[in-house]
């Protein structure tokens, strides 16, 4: 892919646990506690708000730049995308990470990224933060591209990493009617709020040991991946992307070779693989 100078690449990344690398801790020298030079993200305690005007970049560190749970220092995506793209800097040009996420918050009913989730923002780590999602990553893109295109720049959105979906595989079956059209309202949301489309990259949910164990729905994680196909052919640009094709996949280990011990969560070998996939993708992409 190549940069005008005016080109500004962002990079999202929205989901729920597996956006952020829950459990997963940095070993403390990997962890990105000295700023990179050519990578920024947003800070909480300045960009955390359904009113944001002007967004407030700092460059990135693996703390504090998640704008959903408090989380720090994980093996997740983003962390390891920007320590990939820092490394290339230049000739590449300096990139922006927007990060939200919140563990076991799916799409459906009452959960944080559901279009109608009640408009309260109370930070904090899982089990304390409650916030309405949407309209919150809604604002931030609205703001961000804005404020970019005023100073002059060229938003370019590599695309959006969706990491969600898992906790959708425990409701009653009845909530995942209209699941596509609800993914529909809420990316054109997206679109709307950055004006105009960008890549969507999904993720196949894969846990059907864990789910099967824990009594959830048995259709469930079949009806959300169908959802996923389906939206790859509404929407331009749109992969879905599965760790069956990770190197030490093995259907038959107990985790399928990705886990961490729990069915659900990714290892940071399996979020090492998915940032160098999105990475080279876009070293690749024309």
């Amino acid at each position: 892919m190549t940069f005008s100078p005016s080109d500004v690449p962002i990079l999202l990344v929205f989901g729920q646990s597996n956006a952020h690398g829950h459990a997963q801790p940095m070993p403390e020298n990997e962890r990105i506690t000295s700023p990179l030079p050519n990578v920024w993200g947003l800070r909480q305690p300045e960009n955390q708000s359904y009113d944001l005007l002007q967004p407030v970049w700092t460059h990135y560190t693996s703390d504090g730049t998640n704008l959903g749970e408090i989380q720090e220092h994980t093996l997740c995506l983003p962390n390891l995308f920007a320590k990939l793209w820092q490394k290339r800097c230049p000739p590449l040009p300096d990139l922006r990470i927007i990060r939200i996420s919140v563990g076991a918050q799916g799409v459906t009913r009452s959960f944080m990224w559901n279009p109608d989730h009640p408009k309260v923002l109370i930070p904090g780590p899982l089990g304390t933060v409650d916030l309405a999602l949407y309209p919150l990553a809604c604002r931030v893109l609205q703001s961000v591209v804005r404020d970019l295109r005023n100073q002059g720049k060229t938003p370019r959105i590599l695309a959006l990493h969706w990491l969600g979906g898992e906790e959708e595989t425990g409701v009653d079956p009845k909530e995942l009617t209209g699941l596509t059209e609800l993914y529909v309202r809420i990316f054109n949301g997206f679109f709307e709020a950055a004006g105009g489309s960008f890549p969507l990259r999904l993720y196949k949910i894969l846990g059907k040991r864990r789910s099967a164990a824990q009594g959830e729905p048995p259709g469930n994680i079949d009806r959300i991946n169908k959802t996923f196909e389906e939206l790859t052919h509404l929407f331009p640009d749109t992969r879905l992307i599965s760790a069956e094709d990770f190197p030490g996949w093995n259907p038959q280990d107990d985790q399928y070779g990705l886990f961490c011990g729990d069915g659900v969560h990714y290892t940071g070998a399996v979020q090492q693989w998915f940032a160098e996939t999105a990475f080279g993708e876009i070293l690749s992409h024309p």
